[in-house]
């Protein structure tokens, strides 16, 4: 089925967008202007500290690009408030349900706040909204995606299994409407959230009445839960996330009786890139109209957000010190929530990532700014959590890994600079973990440079790659395979040169005295960019894996996408590839006669 809105149109798509101070948003706007649309962010106040950073980090779209503009709503219960803003627009994003009050007063305690002041700004300002899109006859507006986190907003945990059903996330108006104001400021907030959906799709229906057949506008509603992950203008503590979430969801429902097990429950999730991914991907595709899509990548144990926001976190601890009184339960103990996500991969064609990744990139190692005022350095200080499950094999396996990195020395390789470990017998004066002091890579990843689809340009494609063989070639020198290339293991530093990062997985298979080698036998490495020799039980010889996933690379490059998600014949691309057939389509054959060559060699 033909894109509805696509980047690539001429000219590109406008697409209005609210709440891009939040957390979603500036992912959002990021994941659009790189697909190549043109953007028209709606701010309450031009002079906010969040609208001067969000402006400050797509500085380069501004101006006269027409990529970028901001657009100041400073009332959106106004009548017409949004106007002037939607004019020209081709789609709206909605993330912003506002809320009069600060997060702080959403608390477990009853009668603090009218609950007026939570559902009409929410009502009213997605009304006026929708209504501005949609009414005018000269209204260009096709799509309107609507960002509703009544999915988050559930009770936990769920007295069945099935996951955000229409009685899940709509009874909170009927306690509201029995408690009244006695109830609790949390119910008051999910029911101002529960009572916007349903005005917006109310407001749909009524609308498509009077429209004639194929023209008009439609709704996609997206439901994320908690989302997690990393604040891309500025430093998102994640501990304060969990405090919140514990405040408002966990101290709330463990006071009530009927949910005595409540922290035997787990919170489901999503990451923040997964979820603006998401909100481009119904923006773009037909088949999204007219669906409500849950927007869930699993579940997350509390014991374990706890633990980790509690260890990782640059802020103090928790203010509640709930892990003092969580008892230990074994994981077949929690209960955990069952989620579909298979309207997603219909609709939407998205994967989520999975908990274990998620946890891992996440919470159980965590990135830091370091400063040394004394020399006037900065680096960046990644932590390793040590807890009293963790275990010896986890110990010795990232300690090989700073003995491997620290020994390498070349531009291309993220600098190694020193190491500490904290053990458990000074957890009451220190945060137990092992923490390494690396070069900072203020640059970001090689991953987020990459326009999905589309690459980049042959000349910036030949910069980097040349950096990662410059890279590879000293490192297979000292005698280490890698064995875990990929774009988002590739940093840039400042000026734009590449660092070869993360040798959790490296193995040396030389000895630099003798020369002499050892075939490696060790499966690891991520599934994409692996050799096809891994897929067998077979021992492996070393730098032919690397040598591998530099092709990949190059490929990603050029093209924005993997060429196959395995090399295996469980792909259709892979058996295509080794048959000679895949050159004749897309996207092989866009990529030109002496970069395919290059590919091909490797």
């Amino acid at each position: 089925m033909p894109a509805i809105l696509s980047g690539s149109q001429t000219p590109p798509p406008k697409v209005l967008v609210t709440g891009g101070t939040g957390y979603i948003g500036p992912w959002v706007i990021k994941y659009l202007l790189e697909d190549g649309f043109r953007v028209r962010a709606v701010v309450r106040d031009e002079t906010s500290w969040k609208t001067v950073k969000l402006k400050e980090f797509f500085a380069s779209y501004l101006g006269d690009t027409g990529k970028l503009e901001f657009f100041v709503v400073e009332d959106f219960l106004k009548e017409s408030a949004f106007e002037e803003a939607v004019k020209g627009v081709d789609a709206v994003i909605h993330l912003a349900s506002p809320v009069q009050v600060g997060s702080a007063a959403i608390g477990p305690e009853g009668g603090g706040v009218d609950a007026d002041e939570y559902i009409k700004p929410a009502r009213e300002g997605t009304l006026n909204l929708l209504k501005s899109s949609t009414s005018s006859p000269h209204s260009t507006v096709k799509r309107v995606v609507y960002t509703s986190s009544t999915s988050a907003i559930s009770r936990y945990p769920l007295t069945s299994h099935t996951v955000f059903t229409e009685e899940d996330w709509g009874r909170d108006p009927d306690i509201l409407e029995e408690q009244g104001n006695k109830a609790s400021d949390f119910v008051k907030y999910r029911a101002s959230k529960t009572l916007a959906e349903r005005a917006a799709w109310e407001y749909h229906r009524e609308s498509k009445k009077d429209e004639k057949e194929g023209g008009g506008w439609d709704l996609v509603v997206l439901n994320p839960p908690f989302v997690l992950g990393p604040n891309l203008i500025s430093g998102f503590p994640i501990a304060a996330a969990v405090q919140w979430w514990f405040n408002v969801v966990i101290k709330d429902s463990s006071s009530d009786p009927s949910f005595p097990n409540t922290l035997k429950g787990s919170c489901p999730y999503v990451d923040v890139r997964d979820a603006a991914r998401a909100h481009v991907e119904a923006l773009k595709r037909q088949e999204a109209g007219g669906e409500r899509i849950i927007v869930s990548g699993g579940s997350l144990e509390w014991v374990e957000a706890i633990e980790h926001a509690n260890s990782l976190d640059d802020l103090p601890p928790l203010k509640v010190p709930i892990t003092k009184k969580i008892p230990d339960f074994d994981r077949s103990e929690v209960t955990m929530l069952s989620y579909n996500n298979e309207k997603s991969k219909r609709v939407l064609g998205m994967e989520y990532m999975e908990y274990e990744k998620m946890l891992s990139s996440l919470l159980r190692t965590y990135v830091y700014r370091a400063t040394n005022f004394k020399e006037h350095r900065v680096a960046a200080c990644k932590v390793i959590a040590i807890s009293d499950k963790t275990s010896d094999k986890e110990r010795k396996n990232v300690e090989k890994e700073m003995r491997v990195h620290s020994a390498l020395k070349h531009k291309n390789v993220l600098e190694f600079l020193n190491a500490i470990i904290v053990e458990l017998k000074h957890r009451h004066t220190y945060h137990p973990g092992i923490y390494i002091l690396l070069e900072l890579a203020a640059g970001g990843d090689l991953f987020d440079k990459i326009a999905p689809d589309k690459g980049v340009s042959d000349d910036l494609a030949h910069y980097y790659f040349q950096q990662v063989i410059d890279g590879m070639q000293y490192i297979h020198s000292q005698g280490v395979c890698h064995r875990d290339l990929k774009p988002e293991n590739l940093l840039l530093d400042a000026a734009g040169t590449l660092k070869i990062s993360d040798f959790g997985l490296s193995a040396v298979y030389k000895l630099k005295d003798t020369g002499r080698t050892r075939m490696l036998t060790e499966r690891c490495g991520s599934l994409p960019y692996v050799a096809p020799e891994l897929a067998n039980e077979q021992p492996y010889n070393a730098e032919p894996v690397d040598v591998w996933g530099c092709g990949v690379i190059l490929f990603t490059l050029l093209v924005g996408n993997t060429p196959w998600d395995e090399p295996t014949i469980r792909s259709p691309e892979f058996v295509a590839y080794v048959n000679g057939t895949i050159f004749k389509e897309d996207p092989w054959r866009r990529i030109g006669e002496q970069a395919l060559g290059t590919v091909s060699s490797f």
